[in-house]
């Protein structure tokens, strides 16, 4: 039994081993593919390709390392020392030898990287692998401080077992040194390590241990430490290739590394090249023996000899260790990928809205290996096919299973947020309240009347309602208010270029004469006070000249308003007294009559101070349209109600003008009949023979003058002029038009009642056309109420826009000046108190009210009240909180969706008030029950959350949920051993392949309330992307050659359209001749030719009979 049992094991052993062979005969690149993914052998490939390229790469710079010994080791002894260099001592080497003299020690230098780096990359793994799993019990990812100090212990760990080696290689090296006689003349490190270890002991190969290992930490620090460092600085701040970023980081690694180790270096090699003396002792005790003498004898930039030769032996390894992708090294790559920290994928770095809502659909399950091993059978090509049949080969369609559809409704805690983005304005009631006091008529029967109750108890509105205004209204006025800031910006840039204008200013500087001038001025001599008294003066002296002479004529820029409706503008006309100043030839034309707006008189006045030498700013405060809810608007026409007086005077002189017009009329006609009937009507019989005379009463004196014109504008100014005070480097502003104010910023704001004025945006420009915002000089309450009528909040985000706007105004390279300025704009800012009223700490970004927190908004536990504020003079006090602590909250869901969870056993910072759903929900009761419970729904700050681990890959097969689907919201909510592809062709190319994988769902559509799953590419296993990535790559190469095959049959058909054409068109004309061929195409040709004037007008001559049968176009009945 037991021979019978053993012959039928050897038989079914001898069967599989010839399937195996029969297999790899047949497909040995599959066999070899197979191999290599491994378990053990993918462990293994990164340290062998560490190992054979620090090997590759100590064989490249091996006489580089020789010439960096014999550098270090000239001079021993002496401050001064000969003064070598990299190509002396290269010269000498190959003079003294051979040419593969520089390469002495290549054995050595070998043997040290085989162990050194397959060492230090085991070591680094093992220590990455255990900062990892600390990294993510603590919550966080690994960072750089984890990445050095796994750098620095393995490189030492590694430093220690190589350091025979290193000994080896350097008494290699410097056995040329040496007298003839002394030489060792090693054959091989083999034979230097045995030499050694016979002649001074065992050990003696861990001689300057030490050091060796305070470099290899140091030079393993500057290496994977700095590089990483380095790469994500250059990735972040520069727009550089991926290349470039790796030559660029492994150059500043080799730096780091090269400017750390190299003393360590230097000592090391002093003490592996020591020998006994005459004395038997050795040159150097220890480390820091040899450093105290190196420093004392030969200084302390000895230790830094070399260091170009030392840097160039450096990079080539820093390089080497890089991969092909220009980024990390492999290993270390594929060790951060194991421990789940994986670069980030742009197409899924959007934060998703919503998530799923639990359904009922099961599981989905998995492929069976069934349809694994026939999709993998079917998938084998035969390689020994000719390329005429491989041609031949037709693809078949593969049906994909299709994902589940996932949906979702938006949840209590995200429709607060979008409903407190509402914004609202205050309207007038138009409509009556209804009286209350009045009481019904009694009558006998007893009447119920639940209305008339509900409005008597409800409180009166007595005063204005809010409002509210859509999102789409809101972003169309963010839209135009850019749009009109832009236009102003450009306008005042225009008026600023105007002012240098050479004409313009010969024109008005002999208005000032030279006392003012010297005055506005100053010079440097003059004390800082001096400076500023002499400019004030010269300022007043020119501003009474100009209130003099000039002369406003018409009306400049004021605020624009929005129009209530569209019928408002339909009758609107512009005012007859706007601003005529178009061109420069108008402007000109101004400075010279010294009259026009005051806008105009502001720019000309600016011109003056250009012209005289002052440096002066033209400034503007833009008066755009406002994007905020409850703006003014263009005032009504109301129609003008008469008292019955002033109606029985109207009617009055309406009779008596029609009276005297129909007596002009009728005396008119009367005298022209017969002659003057004024004498007819005396009634004296000799009446007509007296000759009257008409007397005409004095005309009344007029005035000989012209009374001034008088404007309504607003108070404050749109123009004014900013001046330079030298002596203290500032700038102040000066009004001789309006205000007649100088030194007084605070006096140009208006109030917020002024319709004609908003001080919302305040640009200064200079003589060279350069623009500074410069608002919060003049503002009194920039943080609390200017900033809502700018775009710059963080609700709008148009900080960055407005920053944008600007650029072209800026100067590249700014001056001491603007950096003077830069820094009392921001001390004005961060000087402003404390807002006094309720309504300026909405969104206030330092201090906040708990009437102002959103529903999603807490505050944090440690928050102390920075003081207090009344609601009017009757309301209670309310505590002032620092913007600060104030903490974000969020539903367990929504913290899922951005890719973190809720710690167990927290208590929530605060519960939503469930909101009822009139319409009834689509969930059932438990799932609702589940996510909001009857007291609401409880919502959590991000301090009582962490990471979201998912559950990782085991066996290839990929976690999903109840729908199919995996949940990657957030590039770290990929599990571990997996990877996120995304490609129209992935799913297709997974099921191709036979690998378990699931759809990656990466947010949420959302059609109102409904939400529809958004799936972008799939997760598998990590051991699979490279096969997937290749059968994506053909079939996107077989989808374009049937893109191409399908162009090329179209212009094909077209041609052969073409073809049959021609064909039919020669056999049509083949039997006409010449003559009657060239006539009927010319025909054809005017036929299908578009008509013109010309051809209508002959059309019209030739049938010019057609209007008697058909009535010029109109049917004749």
């Amino acid at each position: 039994m037991a021979g019978g049992s053993l012959k039928q094991a050897a038989e079914s052993a001898r069967s599989k081993a010839s399937e195996v062979m029969s297999v790899a005969r047949a497909d040995g690149v599959a066999v070899a593919h197979d191999l290599l993914h491994t378990p053990w052998v993918r462990a293994a490939l990164p340290f062998v390709n560490g190992g054979i390229s620090g090997m590759v790469a100590t064989t490249v710079i091996q006489p580089v390392d020789m010439i960096k010994v014999r550098i270090q080791l000239a001079g021993e002894g002496t401050s001064g020392g000969p003064r070598t260099s990299p190509i002396s001592v290269a010269r000498q080497i190959v003079a003294s030898g051979k040419v593969l003299d520089l390469y002495t020690g290549l054995s050595a230098g070998l043997l040290r990287q085989a162990v050194y780096t397959t060492a230090r990359l085991g070591f680094f793994d093992t220590f990455m692998g255990s900062l990892t799993t600390r990294a993510k019990r603590q919550g966080r990812d690994i960072g750089f401080s984890d990445r050095a100090t796994a750098g620095l212990a393995a490189g030492g760990l590694a430093a220690m077992l190589g350091n025979p080696a290193d000994l080896a290689l350097i008494r290699m090296q410097s056995d040329g040194l040496k007298p003839l006689a002394e030489r060792k003349n090693y054959k091989s490190v083999i034979d230097a390590l045995s030499s050694i270890a016979k002649s001074e002991g065992v050990g003696a190969l861990w001689a300057g241990a030490a050091p060796t290992v305070v470099r290899a930490m140091a030079l393993n620090f500057g290496q994977l430490a700095f590089f990483s460092e380095a790469k994500v600085q250059l990735k972040k701040n520069t727009d550089l290739s991926t290349r470039v970023q790796t030559l660029s980081a492994s150059a500043i690694a080799g730096f780091f590394a090269s400017f750390f180790s190299l003393p360590f270096d230097f000592v090391k090699t002093r003490l592996q090249k020591q020998h006994k003396g005459p004395d038997g002792r050795l040159p150097y005790k220890g480390m820091v023996d040899c450093f105290t003498k190196v420093a004392r004898q030969e200084g302390i930039l000895r230790f830094y000899r070399g260091f170009g030769t030392y840097y160039v032996r450096i990079a080539p390894h820093a390089r080497a260790n890089g991969n092909e992708n220009n980024e990390e090294p492999d290993i270390y790559e594929q060790m951060l990928a194991d421990a789940g920290v994986f670069a980030p994928d742009r197409s899924s770095q959007e934060r998703p809205l919503k998530r799923k809502r639990p359904g009922s659909q099961q599981l989905q399950e998995p492929l069976s290996d069934g349809l694994n091993r026939q999709t993998e059978t079917d998938a084998r090509v035969d390689t020994q096919e000719s390329d005429e049949e491989g041609e031949d080969i037709e693809f078949q369609d593969v049906v994909l299973p299709l994902p589940t559809v996932q949906t979702l409704e938006l949840e209590s805690d995200e429709e607060d947020e979008e409903d407190e983005d509402v914004q609202f304005e205050d309207v007038d009631l138009t409509a009556p309240l209804p009286d209350t006091n009045t009481t019904a008529a009694r009558s006998n029967e007893l009447e119920l009347n639940l209305t008339a109750h509900q409005s008597a108890a409800s409180p009166k509105q007595s005063g204005p309602r809010r409002k509210a205004i859509s999102k789409e209204e809101r972003e169309r006025r963010v839209d135009i208010h850019r749009a009109h800031v832009l236009c102003l910006l450009s306008h005042v840039a225009r008026r600023n270029h105007w002012c240098n204008d050479e004409r313009v200013q010969e024109s008005l500087r002999p208005h000032l004469t030279e006392k003012t001038i010297d005055y506005l001025n100053p010079g440097l001599h003059l004390p800082q006070f001096g400076q500023a008294e002499s400019l004030k003066n010269g300022l007043r002296q020119a501003a009474d000249v100009w209130k003099a002479k000039f002369q406003i004529t018409e009306r400049g820029l004021r605020r624009a308003l929005w129009a209530e409706d569209a019928d408002q503008l339909q009758d609107y006309e512009p005012a007859d007294d706007l601003d005529s100043c178009l061109d420069r030839r108008d402007f000109r034309e101004a400075a010279r009559k010294l009259q026009g707006s005051r806008d105009v008189g502001a720019q000309l006045y600016c011109a003056l101070l250009r012209g005289v030498g002052v440096r002066a700013r033209l400034v503007c405060s833009l008066q755009p349209l406002s994007f905020r809810s409850g703006a003014p608007t263009l005032p009504k026409i109301k129609a003008i109600k008469l008292s019955p007086k002033k109606m029985k005077n109207k009617r009055t002189e309406e009779a008596l003008a029609q009276y005297e017009a129909l007596a002009a009329t009728a005396g008119a006609t009367s005298e022209s009949v017969g002659g003057s009937s004024t004498r007819r009507r005396l009634g004296h019989p000799n009446a007509m023979a007296y000759n009257f005379q008409p007397r005409h009463a004095a005309p009344k004196a007029q005035r000989t003058f012209s009374a001034p014109i008088r404007i309504r504008e607003s108070a404050h100014p749109v123009y004014w002029v900013e001046v330079l005070d030298t002596g203290h480097q500032k700038w102040q502003p000066a009004d001789p038009v309006v205000t007649h104010t100088f030194w007084k910023p605070k006096a140009f704001e208006p109030p917020v009642t002024d319709k004609e004025n908003c001080l919302s945006y305040v640009v200064a420009f200079e003589a060279d056309g350069a623009a500074k915002d410069v608002t919060r000089r003049y503002a009194r309450a920039y943080t609390a109420k200017t900033r809502r009528l700018r775009i710059e909040t963080p609700l709008d985000d148009g900080g960055q826009w407005w920053r944008q706007a600007l650029k072209p105004f800026r100067r590249r390279h700014p001056t001491n000046l603007d950096q003077i300025e830069d820094n009392e704009l921001t001390g004005m800012e961060e000087r402003e108190p404390m807002p006094r009223n309720v309504q300026d700490f909405k969104d206030h970004p330092v201090f906040a009210l708990e009437r102002h927190m959103r529903r999603h908004e807490v505050l944090a536990p440690e928050a102390k009240p920075s003081g207090t504020v009344g609601a009017g003079s009757r309301g209670p006090l309310e505590k002032i909180y620092r913007r600060k602590d104030i903490r974000t909250a969020r539903s367990v869901n929504k913290w899922y969706r951005m890719g973190r969870e809720v710690k167990p056993n927290e208590i929530p910072a605060k519960w939503l008030p469930k909101k009822a759903h009139p319409r009834g929900s689509r969930l059932d009761d438990k799932d609702e029950a589940d996510m909001d419970g009857d007291a609401g729904t409880p919502i959590y700050t991000i301090e009582q959350t962490k990471l979201y681990e998912p559950p990782p890959v085991r066996n290839g097969r990929v976690p999903k949920n109840k729908f199919g689907n995996i949940d990657a919201y957030v590039p770290s909510m990929i599990p571990r051993g997996a990877v996120h592809i995304v490609h129209e062709h992935a799913a297709r190319a997974a099921f191709i392949v036979g690998v378990d994988y699931a759809p990656a769902l990466t947010g949420f559509q959302f059609r109102g309330r409904q939400g529809t799953a958004v799936l972008s590419g799939i997760v598998v296993a990590e051991e699979f992307k490279a096969a997937i990535r290749s059968v994506i790559d053909g079939l996107t190469d077989v989808a374009q050659e049937m893109e191409d095959e399908a162009k090329k049959v179209a212009a094909l058909k077209m041609w052969r359209r073409l073809l049959m054409g021609l064909r039919i068109r020669e056999r049509i004309w083949s039997g006409v001749d010449d003559a009657e061929r060239a006539e009927a195409e010319m025909e054809a040709e005017l036929a299908n030719a578009e008509s013109d004037v010309t051809d209508e007008f002959n059309m019209v001559d030739d049938d010019a009979d057609d209007d008697d049968d058909e009535g010029g176009g109109f049917v004749i009945e």
